[in-house]
């Protein structure tokens, strides 16, 4: 049984419906309505040797991940982060100074999101584990969530993709260089796209958005799965960053899958309706977005929803050898 599989089996029972709920179970958060606004919560659980390793991170960048790969799950609603609770497991060998700079990289993040630390709990624990829920809002009308992708619309990314992924693939492997250190540092440093998810949402063009967490098509396909839709991804229109395709050949990596299957980035994933293509094309051209982050279109939404694939330009289908991270079909990420 794989991650979602078990999450399927949990969740079959758990009402869908309740006074004041808009969103429960399946999209990056739940969402409450709060009267003049909606309330986004959503709880993230981060395991030493699941999702990351102290032999790759300062505890200070480790905080700053811990807390931004949360917040992340409020950009992709176009949503601003208000409040978030923490529950640590420290390892009886994590000592006072490390513990302690793990939590001064949790207030930066806290700082430059605006978020702000309302509650948690600590226990003594194997090793070192982080439970975090956020909690945050979004105007009633800018909310977008994962089931609103419809045949025709087109899919975009935020930034370049498989960034952290050849990041980790670098540190594994000690390739320490001036070319691979701008993906060591996403990996270890990946920024929530909050102004970008807030500027977004802001247009009305969008129909469904949802961060890059496990990979893209892995993400989509939690996408595409909420909206009842398929997909097709170009793999010649992918977003990548300079240099990437040497980085990769040092580790033996395809820099293709790396962006298809590769995990961490954070990036955001959106569709923009059809019938606003030409609209959202002008407002990105005429520098609405508010950042000089890249918005990439890289396929589109299909009616038929086992039609999810990627494709090269001459129409034929990529074989991806890793569709995403499985917490449970995979060993660490670190």
């Amino acid at each position: 049984m794989n991650e979602f599989e078990l999450i399927e089996l949990l969740t079959a029972d758990v009402p869908r419906m309740a006074k004041d709920l808009v969103v429960g179970v399946g999209d990056d958060c739940a969402v409450i309505d709060g009267s003049n606004r909606n309330w986004l919560v959503s709880t993230d659980a981060l395991v030493e040797g699941v999702h990351f390793s102290l032999a790759f991170s300062n505890a200070h960048d480790l905080g700053k991940r811990m807390l931004g790969v949360n917040v992340s799950d409020i950009a992709a609603m176009g949503g601003q982060p208000r409040f978030f609770t923490i529950a640590l497991g420290v390892p009886s060998g994590m000592g006072e100074d490390r513990l302690r700079d793990l939590y001064d990289g949790i207030k930066t993040a806290a700082k430059e999101y605006g978020a702000l630390l309302i509650g948690g709990d600590t226990v003594a624990a194997d090793q070192l584990t982080a439970s975090i829920t956020i909690i945050g809002e979004a105007d009633k009308k800018k909310t977008i969530l994962r089931n609103g992708a419809r045949p025709g619309d087109a899919i975009y990314v935020t930034g370049n993709l498989g960034m952290a992924a050849l990041g980790l693939g670098c540190l594994k492997r000690g390739i320490i260089t001036d070319r691979s250190r701008p993906f060591i540092e996403w990996y270890r440093k990946p920024r929530a796209r909050i102004e970008e998810g807030q500027s977004l949402a802001s247009t009305g063009f969008l129909t469904s958005m949802i961060d890059i967490s496990d990979g893209l098509m892995a993400d989509l396909d939690h996408l595409a799965g909420a909206s009842q839709t398929g997909y097709e991804i170009q793999v010649d229109m992918l977003p990548q960053a300079a240099d990437m395709a040497s980085v990769a050949h040092l580790i033996k990596a395809d820099p293709i899958q790396l962006m298809l299957g590769g995990g961490d980035d954070y990036e955001l994933a959106f569709t923009v309706a059809k019938k606003h293509r030409k609209n959202f094309a002008k407002w990105h051209d005429n520098g609405k977005l508010g950042t000089d982050v890249a918005l990439t279109r890289i396929g589109k939404v299909v009616e038929d929803p086992d039609h999810r694939i990627a494709l090269t330009a001459d129409g034929s289908e990529v074989i991806v050898s890793k569709r995403g991270f499985d917490h449970f079909m995979e060993s660490a990420r670190a």
